[in-house]
């Protein structure tokens, strides 16, 4: 995103990106990407309101996917600030898979997010024995009522999905 401007990752990014001749553009407001499979793709911009925040973490993007009668939300490490400032800004929606936001940490995937997005399925990327101790059991809780995934016990995690909404799950250690 278009802020945290002097941040050590920021510099880094467009000193490489000069290095090698690319352009970076930041994406400020929300942007609908169209495949001709008639998948779309929403990146979701934080919410303004996220500014007043130190925390990198809420300038995460969120990415919504929708292919048929299927979505899915990718929250990236977003905190539960970030979450209710898109509740507010009417920017979250249902959606049938969630990727839980930062490894399942204490600090995301607040009960208001999950009464927002309402998903069916939920992915935890993290890995086994984490320093974290995470997925947070609080957040295991508020998740029990989903068909959960993670990749510390489950290993890879593929999502195959028809156009009437149909996903056929695969995991493989």
């Amino acid at each position: 995103p278009d802020n945290m401007e002097g941040s050590e990752w920021r510099v880094k990014l467009e000193e490489a990106a000069r290095e090698n001749n690319t352009k970076i553009h930041y994406i400020s407001e929300e942007t609908l990407l169209t495949y001709n499979n008639g998948m779309t793709l929403r990146i979701i911009p934080p919410a303004e309101k996220v500014s007043i925040s130190k925390n990198e973490n809420d300038t995460s993007y969120v990415y919504r996917i929708e292919y048929g009668d299927f979505s899915a939300v990718f929250t990236g490490d977003m905190t539960a600030f970030a979450e209710r400032a898109l509740i507010e800004a009417g920017r979250a929606e249902s959606a049938d898979l969630l990727k839980v936001a930062h490894h399942g940490s204490g600090t995301s995937t607040s009960s208001e997010w999950l009464e927002a997005v309402k998903p069916y399925y939920a992915v935890i990327s993290v890995g086994e024995n984490n320093t974290y101790a995470f997925p947070d059991k609080d957040v295991l809780s508020r998740l029990s009522d989903t068909e959960l995934y993670r990749t510390d016990i489950d290993g890879d995690i593929h999502f195959t999905v028809n156009k009437n909404g149909k996903a056929d799950i695969k995991t493989r250690r």
